[in-house]
């Protein structure tokens, strides 16, 4: 693909070829790649640590301030980089070479993660603190995570690109499975310091893949003296100029708002809803992850799902009436379950939306494109956690994770009904 500046409008015509994405039938025909396979794995280990720090983070509020507020405060202070700043990461993707960015933004992560391990273990540790290094992490997200998306291209072929995005979705919530659980076993013997710990040095993982690489193309795709600013906007104004992509990005991020928003309730629900404690509270996280991961080896297992728009709509609806039924659940284990089932449904229109965004976005501003798409599952639901847990201080937060639920497929409704373009997509 040659590096040389390219007008995104003028390319938006022919973007990659949707009937050859993942139109291999072979299973998981994405790990045939070294790279791909390398990457793939440390990030495993690196979210699952990741996963665990949520636990421990969650829980260590809740004992400081024993206020759903503050809990949807740290929400808030990770989301307001993450809907921010992503198209400056996608920008900065685009423009360097993309294997140094990631090594750059795991060591900093790592250091983030093992100040938050210190301050607590030396019994310093305050909510204030723990806000701010929330806030810094999503400044080091809102890079690394376009900036990973974009380098799926330079680790796979055309023909195990789906398999690929698949696999790479189900990396952080997959990962979901084993963190938490872990995570609420060990939160009673080593406490929220240790899990900060081992999140700091999960961080290796991928550091070591990146050395382990050899003969990936991740230069930037674009050259020429426009400034930062500019790529932005550039990005963004082929974002929202394109109508399919607009589509994709506001059902994502409405699915953000009022879906995936619920999880930063869990620790109240674990404590004050069923009285299952710390281990009670990783098994609630966990469960989605469960289920995302079913979703995501699947999608990778079949390859090219040619009616993309009705799996978006279908399992979108579907997810949102399961998490209404699962807020008023009076028992926890049918609760579980359905988080279950609701983790697999997630992995179908979130893998759904990347896809489409993915091929229908050329290569020299696919960064800042995914970039957009980050705000919506990162950014936008740490956004939506604030407001349902406002909502939760005043109805509970059955009555908050059960209506913003509902509103969800009330939308989610009436798209199936009346946009052709997104039902047709595909």
């Amino acid at each position: 693909m040659s590096t040389a500046r390219q007008d995104p409008s003028a390319q938006a015509a022919s973007p990659v070829d949707v009937a050859s994405v993942g139109s291999s039938r072979r299973s998981l025909g994405a790990l045939r790649h070294r790279n791909f396979r390398l990457l793939w794995t440390s990030l495993i280990i690196s979210n699952t640590g990741t996963w665990m720090q949520s636990v421990g983070q969650g829980w260590l509020v809740l004992q400081l301030t024993d206020s759903a507020f503050y809990l949807g405060l740290v929400s808030l202070a990770f989301a307001v980089p993450m809907i921010l700043l992503p198209p400056f990461g996608g920008a900065i993707s685009d423009r360097v070479d993309k294997l140094g960015l990631l090594r750059t933004t795991q060591v900093l992560q790592m250091a983030n993660a093992g100040l938050l391990a210190f301050l607590t273990l030396a019994g310093l540790v305050n909510v204030w603190h723990i806000l701010i290094i929330a806030f810094v992490g999503a400044i080091l997200l809102a890079v690394d995570n376009p900036n990973r998306q974009a380098l799926l291209p330079s680790l796979v072929g055309r023909e195990d690109f789906m398999s690929a995005i698949s696999l790479n979705s189900a990396v952080f919530t997959g990962a979901a499975l084993f963190g938490p659980f872990v995570g609420g076993v060990l939160l009673g013997l080593i406490g929220s310091g240790g899990l900060f710990v081992i999140n700091a040095l999960s961080y290796a993982a991928v550091l070591i893949a990146t050395v382990m690489m050899r003969d990936v193309d991740a230069r930037p795709r674009r050259e020429g003296a426009a400034g930062l600013w500019s790529d932005v906007f550039e990005g963004l104004r082929f974002v929202f100029g394109t109508p399919l992509l607009l589509t994709l990005v506001t059902v994502s991020a409405l699915s953000g708002l009022l879906g995936r928003s619920y999880s930063a309730l869990l620790p109240l629900f674990a404590r004050d809803v069923w009285h299952v404690g710390e281990r009670g509270f990783g098994i609630l996280l966990a469960a989605p992850g469960l289920g995302a991961l079913v979703g995501a080896i699947g999608l990778a297992t079949y390859g090219e799902v040619r009616r993309k728009g009705w799996l978006l709509l279908g399992s979108m609806l579907t997810f949102s009436l399961l998490l209404v039924v699962f807020s008023y659940s009076p028992l926890f284990w049918p609760a579980v379950a359905l988080l279950a089932v609701g983790g697999v449904l997630n992995s179908l229109f979130g893998t759904s939306i990347a896809t489409l965004i993915q091929t229908n976005a050329p290569g020299p501003i696919r960064g800042r494109a995914m970039s957009v798409y980050t705000i919506t599952i990162i950014g936008v639901p740490s956004l939506g956690a604030m407001g349902t847990a406002s909502v939760a201080e005043w109805l509970g937060a059955r009555d908050s994770v059960g209506i913003a639920a509902g509103v969800l497929a009330v939308v989610t409704l009436a798209l199936i009904l009346f946009n052709r373009r997104l039902r047709e997509a595909g």
